[in-house]
């Protein structure tokens, strides 16, 4: 965040832009992954749980 401040100070259009954009998609993803990460780790144990049935049943 410091460089794209400084992009806004000394840089040309296009640092700038480019910076912030930067900014913006870094902070998006910290707001995305915890979501993300939750939802794999339902379906991850769903399918665990899909899974163990059959494991235990017959013939395998």
């Amino acid at each position: 965040m410091l460089l794209a401040v400084y992009d806004t100070l000394r840089g040309s259009t296009g640092e700038t832009v480019v910076s912030w954009l930067v900014v913006v998609l870094f902070l998006a993803d910290l707001v995305r992954w915890p979501r993300a990460r939750a939802r794999l780790l339902a379906r991850a144990a769903r399918a665990e749980e899909a899974a163990r049935p059959a494991a235990g049943g017959p013939g395998g």
